[in-house]
C-alpha cells in the first residue's frame, strides 16, 4: 500500500508580511499543495494523509469546495486529514457540515476514531482539535493499545453505525471497541494519523507510539521535519516554510507499507528556503565595503532561497555597519549584527589615562586566562563606552 504523508500545509497564510515577496509566498504554499495533488495521482498513490493544519485559520467554505475538486480528481486515492490547532474544529467551522467526496475521510472527532478504508486494507486512526490548545494525551500508549487490542482487523464499517454526521467512514472509539464487529481473516494495515507534540498541543512520546504497534504515524504540528521513530514514528514537517524561521529542509514523505514492513522516504519541495548567511567582517573596511561583501555573499543564493543575514569578527570601534542598507537587499529577511568593536587598548589607555577606563583595561590585561581576558576587555569596555556616550555618567 503506496502512500503520501504532508502536513502543515498553511493554506491562507501570508509569510513575512510586508515584504516585497510575501504574495508570491502564499500563492506558492497553494500552488505547492496542488502539486502534492498531482503527485499523489503520477505516484498512483493508495492513501493521502494530511496531518493536520491544512489551513492557517478557520477555512472559508469557497476554500473548501475548491480543495474538494482537487480531491475528486484523484478518486483512486484515498484521503484522510484530521484538523490541527490552527483549523481546528470551531463550534461555526465549515468542517462540520462540508460533503466531501467518497474519497475523502475527515476524522473530526475529539477523542480517537477510526476510519476503515476496505479497498487497501487500511484503518486510520485519528482525533481533531476542537480548540486552539488541547493539552490532553490523547496518544497515552494506554490508550492506543487499547485501541488496537480491539482492532487488529478492521473492516465493514459504515458512517451510519456512528453518530458523527460530519465524518464519512468514521467512528467513535468507544462504540466500536465494544462493536465485536472484528474479521481476523486478513491483517489491515493500522495507521495513526496525529497533529501535536508538545506541552499545549497534544503531548505524546514517540516511544508510546512506537509500542503500541502501529505500522506507521504520521503526525504534524512541528514544523520540522523528523522521523521521531525511524520508519515507524515520522512528523511531516511542513510542506513550505510558513515562518522565515523555518529553516531546514521542508517537503512530504512518501512510504509503502507491506506484510514485511514500513518504507519511507523525504522528498524536498523547494519554491522557499529560508537560509543564515553568516558574513566575516574585519576592522579594515568601510561601511560601502561592508555592504560590497555582503552584496557580492547575497549572490551565491539559489534564486528560491531567502537569506538571515548574520554578520560576525570584528569592526572598527567607530565605524556604524550599514545595517539598514543590507536589509534593504533583495530576498533578505533580517540581518543580525554579531560583531564586537575592534578596540585599540593601548590608544584608549593613552587617551584616557588616569581614568577607570585606563586602570580596568591594565587590570584585565593581567588576566592569565586568554578567552576570559578577551571577553572582559571587549564587554567591559564596551559598557564603559556606552555609558559615557549615553552620558549618565563620565568614565574617569
Amino acid at each position: 500500500m503506496k502512500f503520501i504523508h504532508i502536513a502543515d500545509v498553511h493554506l491562507g497564510v501570508t509569510p513575512d508580511a510586508g515584504m516585497p515577496w510575501s504574495e508570491t509566498r502564499s500563492r506558492d504554499i497553494w500552488n505547492s499543495f496542488r502539486f502534492m495533488i498531482e503527485q499523489a495521482r503520477r505516484q498512483q498513490a493508495d492513501l493521502l494523509l494530511i496531518a493536520g493544519d491544512l489551513f492557517h485559520r478557520q477555512p472559508l467554505k469557497r476554500e473548501l469546495k475548491e480543495i474538494a475538486a482537487w480531491f475528486a480528481e484523484i478518486s483512486d486515492t484515498e484521503i484522510v486529514l484530521i484538523a490541527g490547532n490552527h483549523d481546528y474544529l470551531h463550534p461555526k467551522s465549515y468542517y462540520r457540515s462540508f460533503e466531501w467526496p467518497e474519497n475523502v475521510h475527515f476524522i473530526g472527532t475529539r477523542d480517537l476514531s477510526a476510519v476503515s478504508l476496505e479497498r487497501i486494507h487500511t484503518t486510520v486512526w485519528g482525533c481533531s482539535f476542537w480548540n486552539q490548545e488541547d493539552t490532553r494525551a490523547v496518544y497515552h500508549r494506554d490508550i492506543l493499545q487499547k485501541v488496537l487490542q480491539n482492532a487488529n482487523t478492521v473492516k465493514n464499517h459504515r458512517e451510519a453505525e456512528y453518530d458523527v454526521p460530519f465524518m464519512r467512514g468514521t467512528g467513535a472509539f468507544e462504540r466500536f471497541a465494544d462493536s465485536g464487529q472484528v474479521d481476523h481473516r486478513r491483517r489491515n494495515f493500522q495507521i495513526l494519523l496525529g497533529h501535536g507534540g508538545d506541552d499545549r498541543h497534544h503531548p505524546f512520546r514517540a516511544n508510546d507510539i512506537a509500542e503500541a504497534g502501529f505500522d506507521y504515524a504520521a503526525f504534524g504540528h512541528i514544523h520540522k521535519v523528523a522521523q521521531l521513530i525511524p520508519g515507524k514514528v515520522v512528523m511531516a514537517g511542513s510542506l513550505e516554510p510558513t515562518d522565515c524561521n523555518d529553516f531546514g529542509p521542508h517537503g512530504f514523505w512518501m512510504g509503502e507499507l507491506t506484510e514485511r514492513g514500513t518504507s519511507v522516504s523525504f522528498y524536498p519541495i523547494k519554491k522557499c528556503e529560508y537560509i543564515q548567511q553568516e558574513i566575516n567582517v574585519t576592522p579594515e573596511p568601510s561601511a560601502y565595503a561592508v555592504s560590497e561583501l555582503v552584496r557580492q555573499e547575497l549572490q551565491s543564493r539559489k534564486p528560491y532561497q531567502i537569506s538571515h543575514v548574520i554578520l560576525r569578527g570584528y569592526r572598527d570601534a567607530e565605524t556604524e555597519l550599514p545595517l539598514d542598507e543590507i536589509a534593504k537587499m533583495e530576498r533578505v529577511v533580517r540581518v543580525v549584527d554579531e560583531t564586537e568593536p575592534d578596540y585599540q587598548f593601548d590608544l584608549l589607555k593613552q587617551k584616557y589615562d588616569g581614568t577607570l577606563l585606563q586602570k580596568y583595561i591594565e587590570v584585565m590585561e593581567q588576566c592569565p586566562n586568554l578567552e576570559l581576558r578577551k571577553k572582559a576587555l571587549y564587554y567591559g569596555v564596551q559598557a564603559m563606552m556606552d555609558t559615557a556616550e549615553e552620558g549618565r555618567e563620565k568614565i574617569g
